[in-house]
């Protein structure tokens, strides 16, 4: 170049040397850091309000409200019980805390989240916003099943029915109506080979179809069966025991742990099932898997506390909005608002109209809609 200096486009036409490319990755690994830290601090300031949440949750009730007295006594009842001493020996304030408002706060804590889950799973193999436990039919099978064993006596057990407990009876039924009503839908759509969108229409003719079955159950049951399935219909945690919070957790846990083994694979199936599959995803195998894994954990709460609504609806949606559709985040996130949602709701079925304990199903009704009504015009299409 006649040892002048080399003009901007000659310079640009020389490749960048190696350590030009180094500090490019270098920001782009430090942006990459950054979003992966914002990710966890928004984790955090929801571990947060779900502490008081429960907190608060543990001092709701007529007899005493001191935060330090309730914690105190659950630690005492925990240490008693663990040690092998009799509940007998118990003291009043610590037999109220440990055989009801701490089995009813953290089975709030546990249905939330495995609502929760279950309804991110579903809309995500579906790819559709409104796909949820309840709009495919599941609670309604529930419901069903849970009014055979109510007013008609009748049980899946077929002749021994009679030899089964009553309370066993009726989370049987749901349980079992509940998962075979998402094996139909599933079963119809593998023989048509039909969209992930049709399952959710065929989810919501399962719905109207259990509906109208549970409505001429109770039509012709007797005045009080009618009012007990009335009232397990609208969904309550006020029969909660260790035993019953045991058994959901053991069903959540699993669910959790599932959908993180699928992260990636979930991640794949937002866009369409031909680049899932372009990436090594088992498309069918996840979705009839995920089908089946929402049924389970919305049939086993279902059947013990009875159909609680819009958690698994809305809670996915708040978790997009907060966190993004990145899975390996928007799990744990989802998880949280749903725990946060229900708990919040079982405070207020509590303390709205005390002492008369509203049943929970009720509340998140009443909050769902309008909650919902606001994400579907807040929604952006980047969402999904």
């Amino acid at each position: 170049m006649n040892g002048k200096r080399p003009t901007e486009t000659a310079r640009l036409m020389v490749p960048e040397r190696p350590g030009a490319m180094s500090a490019a990755a270098a920001r782009l690994v430090g942006d990459y850091r950054r979003l992966v830290l914002r990710r966890l601090l928004v984790l955090a300031a929801l571990v947060a309000p779900l502490l008081v949440l429960v907190t608060i949750g543990m001092g709701v009730g007529t007899a005493g409200e001191n935060i330090g007295d309730n914690w105190q006594s659950f630690w005492t009842a925990l240490w008693h019980f663990t040690s092998g001493g009799d509940r007998a020996t118990l003291a009043l304030d610590e037999r109220i805390i440990w055989d009801l408002r701490a089995p009813r706060v953290l089975t709030a804590v546990v249905a939330g989240i495995g609502l929760a889950i279950a309804g991110l799973i579903m809309q995500t193999i579906l790819r559709n916003p409104l796909a949820s436990p309840y709009t495919l039919g599941v609670a309604s099978a529930a419901s069903f099943g849970a009014a055979l064993a109510i007013i008609l006596k009748a049980s899946v057990f077929g002749f021994i029915g009679d030899l089964v407990p009553y309370d066993l009876m009726v989370v049987v039924n749901a349980f079992v109506f509940a998962v075979g009503a998402m094996l139909v839908v599933y079963l119809m759509t593998r023989l048509q080979r039909v969209t992930p969108e049709t399952i959710v229409l065929l989810g919501v003719a399962m719905m109207f179809l259990f509906d109208a079955l549970t409505a001429l159950a109770q039509y012709l049951g007797r005045p009080e069966e009618v009012a007990q399935l009335t009232y397990w219909m609208f969904g309550s945690l006020t029969k909660t025991s260790w035993t019953k919070l045991s058994a959901v957790a053991a069903v959540v846990a699993i669910a959790v742990a599932i959908g993180y083994r699928w992260v990636w694979d979930l991640n794949a199936m937002l866009s369409d099932d031909e680049s899932a599959r372009s990436v090594g995803t088992n498309v069918e195998g996840v979705r009839l898997a995920g089908l089946l894994l929402g049924s389970l954990v919305t049939a086993t709460i279902v059947a013990i506390l009875g159909p609680i609504a819009f958690i698994g609806l809305v809670a996915p949606h708040l978790g997009r909005m907060i966190i993004g559709g990145d899975h390996r985040f928007l799990i744990p996130v989802t998880c949280l608002l749903g725990a946060i949602v229900l708990t919040s709701a079982d405070i207020v079925s509590r303390t709205v109209n005390d002492p008369v304990i509203i049943p929970v199903g009720i509340i998140t009704a009443f909050v769902g809609v309008p909650l919902l009504l606001y994400l579907v015009m807040r929604r952006k299409e980047d969402h999904w």
